[in-house]
């Protein structure tokens, strides 16, 4: 996060899957089954309310959305 407040001229939009949601979409899609959703590749599992406290830490949150799963935040520096 950082690096990416670093690098960002203005305003960045920074997007996670919204768990459980998107491990319930994938399990109900038929995908990872053998581990109810979960998408062996993801590091973290955040709830939108662990991600947005985690991104105001270093941005401004100036919107978020929740586009099913997913949670996005609108910053700004």
């Amino acid at each position: 996060m950082e690096e990416l407040r670093r690098v960002s001229r203005g305003g960045c939009l920074i997007s996670v899957p919204n768990e459980p949601f998107f491990m319930l979409s994938n399990f109900l899609g038929g995908k990872n089954v053998g581990s109810w959703g979960n998408d062996p590749e993801h590091l973290h599992r955040w709830t939108a309310g662990q991600f947005l406290s985690m991104v105001r830490e270093y941005f401004e949150v100036e919107r978020v959305l929740y586009p099913f799963p997913w949670v996005l935040a609108v910053c700004r520096r």
